[in-house]
């Protein structure tokens, strides 16, 4: 099994790469067809599966690239020009999500149940904390005022002070007994944040907000229905309160958080956040 390539495409009329801060959706023109910069040969070998998939999308921040894939049980991080690997900040297990940089700071989660964080001082990385949640993380963490939200495969959410790693609480969801663990897919939304609410989503197809500060169950609303109701992709909560979430089979809902219903829906499911213009 060959190993993967990480390929930077150069756009005519438009900046190729952008910083760690902006959405991977900014917008850009594009007055060209782009054409390859260069292309890096990842370390590690591709593991000998029949479909491999690398779901963690790599981050740019300043002079590098932050990457995670399969191969190696490594944060890999690359030269911005020319694709060189410079470090390979060692993780438990290979990282299937992306990282959150942060200029010197670093938190990464690993497909081993891992989180941790790193700070850069003269050039090197030094891992400063780590924290063993039990089960694969997924799904990208989130951080917000010095808190990182973390959801495991494993129907648990958890909240880390991000200087130390120290935990501050954690939720573990227990699953309907109706749900068929057969079909469970795997898999975990990142946790999402509005107003002093976490919304954490399990694979038996409810919704869970949660106190943000102490993680106490605010209400549940089961939304996810069909073959697959896991709430694979996160919820979207929104300015006035409410919040979209979808099931993976079905259905995409605008939930009424007052009244934990839906003032609408659709029949249709998604493994991915709805994006709102």
């Amino acid at each position: 099994m060959s190993a993967l390539f990480l390929s930077i495409f150069l756009m005519s009329g438009a900046l190729g790469l952008a910083s760690a801060a902006e959405s991977p959706a900014a917008e850009a023109s594009l007055s060209a067809n782009p054409v390859v910069r260069w292309a890096a040969h990842l370390p590690g070998d591709v593991p000998n599966v029949a479909a491999p998939t690398e779901p963690g999308a790599p981050v740019v921040s300043g002079k590098h690239i932050f990457v995670g894939y399969s191969g190696v049980n490594a944060l890999l991080v690359l030269d911005r020009g020319d694709g060189r690997v410079v470090a390979q900040l060692a993780t438990r297990a290979p990282v299937s999500c992306a990282s959150i940089v942060n200029g010197d700071h670093l938190i990464v989660a690993d497909s081993a149940g891992y989180t941790a964080g790193w700070t850069k001082k003269d050039g090197e990385w030094t891992q400063r904390w780590e924290h063993y949640s039990g089960a694969p993380i997924v799904s990208t963490p989130t951080v917000l005022n010095g808190t990182v939200y973390v959801t495991n495969v494993d129907e648990l959410v958890f909240a880390l002070d991000a200087t130390t790693g120290e935990l501050r609480w954690r939720y573990q969801h227990r699953l309907d007994a109706a749900r068929s663990t057969e079909l469970e897919l795997f898999g975990a939304p990142a946790a999402a944040v509005g107003g002093d609410l976490v919304y954490a989503g399990f694979s038996d197809g409810f919704l869970a907000a949660l106190d943000r500060a102490t993680g106490t169950e605010q209400w549940t609303a089961l939304v996810g229905e069909g073959t697959y109701p896991d709430l694979i992709a996160p919820a979207v909560p929104l300015e006035d309160g409410s919040v979209l979430v979808a099931g993976y089979s079905r259905p995409l809902e605008h939930l009424d958080t007052k009244t934990r219903s839906p003032s609408w829906r659709i029949d249709v499911g998604s493994a991915a956040a709805p994006a709102i213009d």
